[in-house]
């Protein structure tokens, strides 16, 4: 079994993904059964269980189970799968390249729709300088793993902009939007059920940086602090996308790109599960 490399094509990731699932699934459906009774009794939900896992060739893994809702008599606990696994990536021409990446897996539906994206350095390092109140430089992998799923994946809304594409490789693909509780994970969509994530924009730097203060206070800045325009805690995806036109996000995405074909990079897949 192979292991994911950020060098791959998305369509060799994806099949790397779709063959270490069955596996992971297995694990996880023991971590739903060690941590039932204890899911049970929480009083909050959603509830979070956790395990480092190694499969034979694909290296460590973090799995995550989340039990959506309490187990009632008339509604069975939800179970969601999540599933990390890490990357390092050192001596780059552009230190922002250098540093810890994520490969994240989940499952959706009926059906288990396996969905694999990617988090590298560059976005995780742009994280931890854009969020300056968020201790993540101080958090080890597992912690790291769950911030971005708990306080960023859950309930994120993803936009996919058919009218705004990028070139990669030799065709155009659909830009991304995640639209977090901290800000935006930007990205490409190279395809179905595959997301590269490129880089980050914070919710203060779009409100509160002169970067923002020059454009993006005299398009959305009133419009924020208007609840109206806010679905369940994030800003609507029509204001999205009006400010990102404005932004020129864009020439980001295209930046972050080209970072990331920096071939002077040395990749390792990360052995063990270190802090960071």
């Amino acid at each position: 079994m192979k292991q994911l490399d950020y060098r791959q094509s998305a369509e060799e990731k994806y099949a790397i993904a779709l063959d270490v699932f069955p596996i992971l699934y297995k694990r996880f459906n023991n971590l739903c059964e060690r941590f039932e009774r204890a899911a049970k009794k929480s009083k909050t939900y959603p509830y979070y269980a956790e395990m480092e896992t190694t499969v034979a060739g694909s290296g460590k893994w973090i799995v995550f189970a989340v039990f959506v809702n309490k187990l009632t008599a008339s509604r069975g606990m939800y179970f969601q799968f999540h599933a990390f696994q890490t990357y390092e990536m050192r001596h780059a021409r552009n230190p922002m390249n250098n540093g810890l990446g994520l490969f994240y897996m989940t499952a959706l539906g009926v059906e288990l729709d396996v969905q694999i994206s990617e988090f590298p350095p560059h976005l995780i390092n742009r994280m931890i300088e854009r969020l300056p109140d968020v201790p993540l430089f101080s958090m080890n992998v597992s912690r790291l793993c769950g911030f971005i799923l708990k306080e960023n994946l859950q309930g994120s809304l993803t936009i996919t902009r058919d009218n705004k594409t990028m070139k990669c490789g030799d065709k155009d693909v659909p830009t991304t939007v995640i639209s977090t509780r901290y800000g935006q994970f930007l990205g490409i969509l190279p395809m179905e059920n595959y997301i590269c994530n490129l880089t980050f924009i914070s919710n203060r730097e779009m409100r509160l940086s002169q970067y923002a203060v020059n454009n993006f206070n005299r398009i959305l800045g009133e419009r924020v602090c208007d609840h109206k325009v806010m679905e369940n805690g994030f800003v609507n995806p029509e204001i999205i996308e009006e400010v990102f036109s404005e932004l020129n996000c864009d020439d980001m995405i295209e930046k972050a790109y080209g970072l990331l074909a920096d071939d002077t990079r040395e990749y390792e897949i990360a052995s063990r599960m270190t802090g960071k």
